[in-house]
This record gives structure tokens, C-alpha cells and sequence, in this order.
């Protein structure tokens, strides 16, 4: 195994690098940045690759962030720098020795910044970093007993809490991935993350989900026409629409979570938005019972068209969003004889037999398993 924990849901460590490279993505509120690194020869080799997210190139798109990399050292030795050990604590440390000079810590930043502008400073970083490090990894904690599962599950909580960015209208959660930067869509953010973050109660996270959701209030149109399917540029443009991907799909069911985890109503635009899925997703209802829409959160990267992931987020949010009508004392009636009909729907429309297995199809002619 070239990995091995050395502290349970803290730490992980290697000694076998030869050969090997890795890359690992660690974020900041205002710099993402991708290390690649690896052995060769004995001796450690780097590239560093950076987004800045409120540095903006022209023209200002989905992904305009600045990327500046570099693979030169801040640092030359004289002799050969020989590998020795790498961990990862929430910080990637890498130990080496050149000749007689070993386990001397060498501080250096990379920053970016307007000509005209001062260079940006920051006091005890790498304290800062720790600190909240730490913050994280105490929330939520889980223990099953495999210490494998349970080192997985902090360090997935790291990486889901350190992709916030702090753009000019305010914290968002970014996807990263040298891609995309101070922009949200409805998959990666309504849908995925913004429910995980309901149940932290971590501050930084709770204003990111007020603003995950709430930078879509603009969007939700009297004409029901689909959603964007990113808000881009630190929520000052959108992206357009890829189709109809199930996006209004995905904002009730991520929403609904949200609410139903901290055991609050929705507010007066909360509620706005998610009726106005309600209704996006009657009007979308085909003579079959299903929902329709163009594609999934795929994209069509593979085979779509009106499937099965769609009607299922609808309902999945339905069901949600009727137990926080129940809550408020409204009338559920209609939200569940909707979401009846999609699930007589789903079962007549898309069940059946695939390779075998009595299942559903993700769409009609599709007979592969689909994961």
C-alpha cells in the first residue's frame, strides 16, 4: 500500500514514491491551488498550478479565474535533493535532505495582485490553515469502526468546507478543478453540497448556502422557462442554459433537504422558489407521467433525453417539500398527487428489464446498466 494513516481521520503518510506523481487541490477563500507532485530518481519534483478567483481575465466567462503555474523551485541546492517522506494533514508536507542540510522549514508565498496595487500580505498562514483545519474535522465526526472509511469521510469533509470562495457577492462554494471558480450550478451546489453543509452548523458554510440558493431568486421567470444552469463571475452573469437538465429539479430537492435538516421553514423567497419548482415541474409532466427535460446533470456526456434522474429528483423533492408544507400547516394535497403521478410514472414508464436485472431504464432504447 503506498498510503498508510498514521493518526485516524487526521493524517496519511507515504515513504513509496518512486515513479509516482499525485496532485492534490487545496482552497483558500480567495486562491485554489493544485499541487502535482513526485519522485524521480530519488528526487521530489513539483507544479504548482493556482486560481484566483477574483482575478479575472477577459472575457470574463465560466472560466475566466486567473490560473498562473509554475513547475521552477523557490529554492536551488547544491546537491541533490533526495525524497524522504510526504503527509497530508489538511496541509501537504513533503520531507527531503540535500547533502548534510535536513528538517529546515522553508516559508515562501505566491500571491498575485493589480500593478497598481500593494503586495497582499497575510499574517500566520499556515497557523490559520491548521486552525481551520481543525474546526472541520471536529464537525460531524463519524466512526464505523474502519479506519479507512473513517479517514475518508474527514478528509471529504475538508475538501467539500475548503472550496468556499469569498467573492463580491459574498461566500459561494466553489467545484474547482482548475475549471470553475466563484460560480455555482445546480447539480454541484443546490443538489450536492449545500445539503452536506446543513448538517455541520459551521458559519462559513451556512452564509455559502444562503447564497447558493438565493443567487438563483432572480432567475425563476413568470414565464417558466428553464433556470440557468450556472451563475457565474461571482453571481454578476450566467451561463445560459444547457437544455433543460433538471435544474429546477435538483433546486427543490437540495433546498428541501436543507430546510428539513436545520428544522426551519422556508422564507418568504425560499418559498417563492420552491413552489415555482412545483409548478416548472407540472408543467414539464409528459402524457406518460414523467418529467420532461432536454438532459441530465451529465449533459448528454452520456445517452439522455427524458430519463430517469429527472422524475426521480422531482419525486424525491416533492415528498421533501410536502413534509415542510405539513410543518407550516398548509395543504399537501396537491404536492403529493403530483408527485403520485411521477411515481406511477417512473415505474410504467422507465421499469423493466436491463441486462438481466428486473430495474429501470435511464431512458427509453437505453439497456445498459447506468451507475
Amino acid at each position: 500500500m503506498r498510503w498508510y494513516i498514521t493518526e485516524n481521520k487526521k493524517r496519511i503518510a507515504s515513504e513509496n514514491f518512486e515513479d509516482h506523481s499525485d496532485r492534490i487541490e487545496m482552497g483558500g477563500e480567495q486562491v485554489s491551488c493544485v499541487v502535482t507532485y513526485g519522485v524521480k530518481d530519488g528526487e521530489p519534483y513539483y507544479k504548482r498550478q493556482f486560481a484566483f478567483p477574483n482575478f479575472r481575465t477577459q472575457p470574463n466567462n465560466t472560466c475566466a479565474t486567473y490560473y498562473p503555474e509554475t513547475d521552477k523551485s523557490p529554492i536551488a541546492f547544491e546537491e541533490k535533493e533526495l525524497f524522504g517522506r510526504v503527509e497530508f494533514d489538511g496541509v501537504l508536507s513533503v520531507c527531503s535532505r540535500a547533502g548534510e542540510l535536513a528538517r529546515i522549514a522553508l516559508t515562501f508565498a505566491y500571491t498575485v495582485r493589480y500593478a497598481n496595487k500593494d503586495i497582499p500580505r497575510e499574517s500566520a498562514p499556515l497557523e490559520k490553515r491548521r486552525a481551520r483545519v481543525e474546526e472541520i474535522m471536529a464537525q460531524c465526526n463519524m466512526t464505523t469502526g474502519n479506519e479507512i472509511v473513517d479517514t475518508m469521510f474527514a478528509f471529504s469533509k475538508l475538501r467539500a468546507a475548503e472550496g468556499l470562495c469569498r467573492t463580491i457577492n459574498g461566500l459561494i462554494h466553489n467545484p474547482g478543478g482548475l475549471a470553475y471558480y466563484a460560480a455555482i450550478w445546480c447539480n454541484d451546489q443546490c443538489e450536492y453540497v449545500a445539503p452536506w453543509f446543513a448538517f455541520t452548523g459551521d458559519k462559513k458554510e451556512a452564509e455559502a448556502t444562503r447564497n447558493i440558493y438565493g443567487w438563483y431568486y432572480l432567475y425563476f421567470n413568470d414565464e417558466y422557462l428553464p433556470i440557468p444552469s450556472s451563475i457565474i463571475c461571482g453571481g454578476t452573469d450566467n451561463f445560459g442554459c444547457a437544455g433543460d437538465r433538471g435544474d429546477a429539479e435538483m433546486y427543490l430537492y437540495g433546498l428541501s433537504r436543507v430546510l428539513l435538516t436545520q428544522g426551519k421553514h422556508p422564507n418568504a423567497e425560499q418559498k417563492k422558489a420552491l413552489d415555482w419548482c412545483v409548478e416548472y415541474i407540472r408543467r414539464n409532466l409528459t402524457a406518460d407521467g414523467v418529467v420532461y427535460s432536454d438532459s441530465d446533470e451529465l449533459e448528454n456526456r452520456i445517452s439522455s433525453g427524458v430519463n430517469l434522474n429527472t422524475s426521480s429528483l422531482a419525486y424525491g423533492g416533492l415528498g421533501y417539500y410536502a413534509i415542510l408544507l405539513k410543518r407550516m400547516g398548509k395543504n399537501t394535497d396537491e404536492v403529493l398527487a403530483l408527485q403520485k403521478t411521477i411515481e406511477t410514472g417512473i415505474e410504467s414508464y422507465f421499469g423493466g428489464e436491463v441486462s438481466g436485472y428486473h430495474t429501470y431504464h435511464y431512458h427509453k432504447g437505453c439497456d445498459e446498466i447506468r451507475a
